[in-house]
């Protein structure tokens, strides 16, 4: 079964859990992901980028700028407006994320909660953007 290109920002400040997870989404072919271990270096990095992303997934807790913040900046650039996005988080279980934070436009997909199971992250995604349409 073969599944459309998802282009996957992915912003993480941990090396390890950068790699891991770029590891991961990089089993399924289907995945193409760029990683920035902050949301500076992201917002930097899409000014190189020639193709929109079709999923942004961010840690929550990021320094500086956090992953809600971080969303809300990227649904603002021009390409961009559109961009579904999943929240990583060790500290906040899905139901306690704050009410608001998931609207009927489908930003937020849903919460990926630390630790996850790395070989079921790209279903799980690609699970959440199904759902989505």
């Amino acid at each position: 079964m073969t599944h459309a290109t998802v282009r996957t920002l992915f912003v993480e400040d941990e090396p390890d859990l950068r790699e891991i997870v770029k590891a991961a989404l990089g089993l399924d072919p289907g995945f193409v992901v760029s990683t920035f271990p902050s949301a500076e270096d992201a917002l930097e990095g899409l000014h190189d980028n020639k193709e929109p992303f079709d999923l942004a997934l961010l840690d929550i807790r990021l320094p500086a700028m956090s992953g809600i913040d971080l969303h809300h900046r990227l649904r603002g650039i021009p390409g961009l407006e559109r961009i579904k996005t999943v929240l990583m988080t060790a500290s906040l279980l899905p139901r306690q994320m704050p009410k608001g934070l998931t609207d009927p436009r489908g930003e937020v997909l849903g919460v990926i909660q630390k630790p996850f199971h790395p070989l079921k992250l790209a279903s799980d995604l690609r699970a959440m953007l199904t759902r989505s349409r």
